[in-house]
């Protein structure tokens, strides 16, 4: 029963709106507003003016009484007027609807008070105040004044023609009350266009304001149809659109131009926009191409309007914000901090080198002084060992150059095929003399199936040279170190452990960190400045690898350099020397 009536009540409103809505060449929305209204008046005024006009066809045939036939003669006319406004309503002219209405309304209401006459026929003139109070809604001050002047003469002259009423009656009842809700209505009236003046003014400054804008502003906005086969029409445009890429509108008006995008971002922006007609809000930074052929910098951001009884997007709603000189602000305080870490950077190795050479050079003239004395004193074994003092801290300050020459070079490196077997090789050959020296047992573990590396061979031989150098520093003689060559999949390994004193816990998370040493005490005899192993980890890092480090403290560590190798054997061209 509910959906019958449902439907009903669907069907009447579908005829009220067929019967009401102004034609469609009535385009402003504030006329079409207006003349909705007074034509739903003006209907509603047909329908009970028929029904009273049919009412009053018998009585007029069977009554002789001359004022039936007038009363049936009004209300032909009152239904005639509201036919005439009725039609020049519906087609957007409902000011002269309106002045048909006041105007044979107040004639027609004043016509039934004299044909009914006496008490009951001066009581209907009250109705000539509802005349005066459209008046004052939908016409102007001036309008008003004349109808309500019409009206006040028609009822000065009430009395001349309806005997039974007397002037002091007309004045002290009807024209008293329409004088009161006529001033009142005229007030009210000029108050409301007061009022919509007002609400005009502040929404032309505020579209004003919005077109400054829109020519001030960095940010353009926009609103796609999507058509059933998928194309997408322009509806709108902002016009800082043309200001912002030099484009014309009118360029595409048939739809986004992909070509407005950087080549190099137009795939990504084709896949979000498949996403957004999928149903999926979607925001991105492209680069776009002004009409100058500048690249620009744009924040995107799109929301489809999804359609579930067409499944589908309907609409595309999007908003471009142009983020150029955000993303170069962001570049320049990048390059700012890199600037500031750089020259952090420089004063730690400034401190730490000054320090570890001035601490060196310490070394060398003291032993030199000593040396000088025990030669002229001809004892020349102490000479000796003092010497070798000096050799150790010269070999020592060296390495550190070299060290800082490889840190230099860490650019842009030179990659080439090597086989890693010959390269772990070659770095434990050339450190055998320290290890021998130092009396500590070495062990080299290749693998069979030579696995090979894409990397700068120089770089990387100075990598595991301090890992093995690291290990030869801090193992105690008789110690044991193991290098070892591994491979899985497409990953090289190569690990050095050694059995010496290990790392502290607390001082493993900085071990790769620039100028870092846990024991300062042993930096003179066994450690450097601090940049072996962070040299080491950007070389790794450099190759596509990483490094891991294990140690429990007393009893050795163990660093993993996992490589990427995607090389066949045969495939090699250059190895280590």
């Amino acid at each position: 029963m509910s959906h019958v009536i449902q439907a009903i009540v669907s069907r009447l409103q579908a005829g009220l709106t067929a019967w009401t809505d102004p034609t469609p060449d009535v385009q402003g929305v504030e006329q079409r507003q207006q003349s909705r209204l007074i034509t739903s008046m003006l209907l509603i005024m047909i329908v009970v003016g028929a029904l009273f006009t049919v009412l009053l066809i018998p009585l007029s045939l069977i009554s002789v009484s001359p004022w039936i036939q007038i009363h049936f003669l009004v209300s032909c006319v009152d239904l005639v007027t509201f036919l005439i406004g009725y039609y020049t309503s519906r087609r957007g002219n409902y000011r002269l609807a309106v002045h048909l209405l006041v105007f044979f309304g107040s004639i027609t209401i004043a016509s039934r008070g004299m044909l009914t006459g006496g008490e009951l026929g001066m009581h209907i003139l009250y109705y000539l105040a509802m005349v005066l109070v459209l008046s004052s809604l939908f016409l102007g001050v001036r309008a008003t004044l004349l109808y309500f002047g019409l009206q006040m003469l028609i009822l000065l002259l009430y009395p001349w023609l309806d005997p039974e009423v007397s002037l002091i009656e007309v004045i002290g009842g009807p024209l008293l009350f329409i004088l009161s809700i006529s001033t009142l209505a005229m007030l009210f009236g000029a108050y409301r266009r007061r009022l919509d003046a007002v609400l005009r003014s502040e929404i032309a400054k505020s579209e004003e304001r919005y077109r400054i804008i829109s020519e001030m502003i960095s940010d353009y906005a926009f609103s796609f149809r999507v058509e059933p086969d998928g194309t997408q029409v322009t509806e709108w445009l902002t016009e800082s659109f043309s200001r912002i890429t030099g484009h014309d509108p009118i360029e595409f008006m048939s739809g986004p131009n992909m070509s407005l995008f950087h080549p190099e971002d137009m795939e990504t922006a084709e896949h979000d926009l498949e996403i957004v007609l999928k149903g999926t809000d979607r925001s991105g930074e492209y680069r776009m191409v002004t009409k100058e052929g500048n690249e620009r910098w744009f924040r995107l951001s799109r929301r489809p309007v999804w359609d579930p009884e067409l499944n589908r997007v309907v609409r595309i709603y999007g908003v471009a914000q142009d983020i150029t000189d955000q993303r170069y602000a962001e570049e320049q305080r990048l390059i700012m901090r890199l600037a500031e870490a750089r020259f952090d950077l420089v004063n730690q190795f400034v401190r730490a080198v000054s320090h570890d050479f001035r601490t060196s050079l310490s070394i060398i003239e003291t032993n030199r002084y000593l040396v000088h004395r025990m030669i002229e004193i001809g004892n020349m074994e102490s000479a000796a060992a003092r010497l070798d003092q000096i050799s150790k801290q010269v070999i020592r300050l060296t390495r550190q150059l070299e060290n800082l020459k490889v840190a230099s070079s860490l650019t842009s490196p030179i990659k080439e095929a090597s086989n890693l077997n010959q390269l772990v090789e070659s770095v434990v050959s050339s450190q055998r003399y320290d290890i021998e020296n130092k009396k500590l047992n070495i062990n080299v573990h290749t693998d069979p199936t030579q696995p090979v590396v894409r990397t700068n061979t120089e770089q990387l031989q100075y990598a595991i040279g301090y890992l093995l150098e690291n290990a030869i520093s801090f193992t105690e003689a008789g110690g044991t170190i193991t290098v070892s060559v591994d491979h899985d999949d497409d990953v090289a390994t190569v690990m050095v452990r050694d059995t010496g004193v290990g790392i502290e816990p607390e001082d493993l998370p900085h071990i790769f960190d620039f100028f870092f040493r846990a024991d300062e005490a042993r930096s003179i005899e066994s450690g450097g400045i601090g940049l072996g192993l962070s040299i080491a980890k950007m070389i790794v890092e450099a190759d596509g690898g990483t490094i891991r480090v294990y140690s429990e403290p007393g009893k050795g560590t163990t660093f993993t350099l996992l490589l990427p190798d995607s090389l066949q054997p045969d495939a090699v061209t250059v190895g280590a020397d």
